[in-house]
Order: C-alpha cells, then structure tokens, then sequence
C-alpha cells in the first residue's frame, strides 16, 4: 500500500513503482503460494498465507517529512557510519 506524498506525477506514466518519490510505500502485502526446493523447483504449499507488513519504520518518514526510511533518526546516523567506513557517497 501506497502514501501518495501530494508531489505533482513526473511523468504521465508515473505510478506507485515510479522511482520520482511521489509514492511512498507504507505497507507491503505477499501472498505465499509456493516452497522453493533445494534444486531451485517450486512445489505449491498445501495452504496459501498473506503476510502483510507495517512497521513503524515505513510511517515515521511520512510523519516526520523525509524521503526514505534511511533519513529517520534512527537509520541515519547508521547510513552515516557506513557511508564514512566505506567512503562510498552514493549510499
């Protein structure tokens, strides 16, 4: 499930998967059909789940203005530390 942050769509053809920022996924739904085997086959399971997830880390960035769950003040300074172990900027 998706917020729709109030930004203006970027493109005719932007939606929900759109990387431009104007959604922001909140809640995610995965609807579990098959076991992977060892050899990489699929085997169908003998009963079908949805498992839906919502933590409070995918809400605090709507509430609080930010971008990405990277920029929440418990992640950020994390991503900071990498970005300086790592001297990558592009994280």
């Amino acid at each position: 499930m998706f917020y729709d942050t109030g930004k203006e769509v970027c493109s005719p053809n932007c939606k929900p998967c759109c990387p431009c920022g104007k959604y922001f996924e909140i809640w995610n739904d995965v609807f579990m059909t098959y076991n992977k085997n060892a050899d990489g086959s699929y085997t169908p399971l003998k009963q079908h789940n949805v498992d839906t997830g919502m933590g409070i880390e995918r809400t605090i960035p709507i509430l609080t203005d930010k971008s990405s769950v990277y920029e929440i003040e418990t992640i950020a300074p994390i991503m900071k530390e990498i970005k300086n172990l790592t001297e990558r900027k592009d994280i």
